[in-house]
């Protein structure tokens, strides 16, 4: 960027430097002068054009970013989900496993409460 700077301030220099070396300068070098301007300003259009290009690619790369993590946070989503419901499921059966294990413990105790009246 620096570098183009220097290029357009020493392009209008030179003009300038052109133009005063003649007194008020003549109708022919104003030509010169204005095709100055015109080469600076493409020069100017295209760093603009190929900065655009870039950014628009940058802009691209990065929406490819947000869609593959809104992917892969979709997909953790629903692992979630699915480890979410085995987990139910799980508490579940540990509950009816507690409860029969209780009903089991309540008649062990009531078989060996009879037999031990039965002495």
């Amino acid at each position: 960027m620096k570098e183009k700077v220097l290029e357009t301030d020493e392009i209008l220099k030179a003009s300038k430097s052109t133009t005063d070396a003649g007194e008020k300068g003549s109708i022919c070098e104003e030509p010169k002068h204005q095709k100055l301007k015109l080469l600076v300003a493409e020069r100017e259009n295209k760093e603009l054009l190929k900065r655009k290009l870039e950014l628009e690619c940058e802009l691209d790369a990065k929406k490819m970013r947000i869609e593959e993590l809104t992917t892969k946070l979709e997909e953790n989503f629903d692992e979630i989900d699915g480890l979410q419901d085995l987990n139910q499921q799980l508490f579940t059966k540990e509950r009816l496993s507690n409860n029969e294990l209780q009903n089991v413990r309540k008649a062990l105790i009531k078989v060996l409460s009879e037999m031990s009246d039965d002495r």
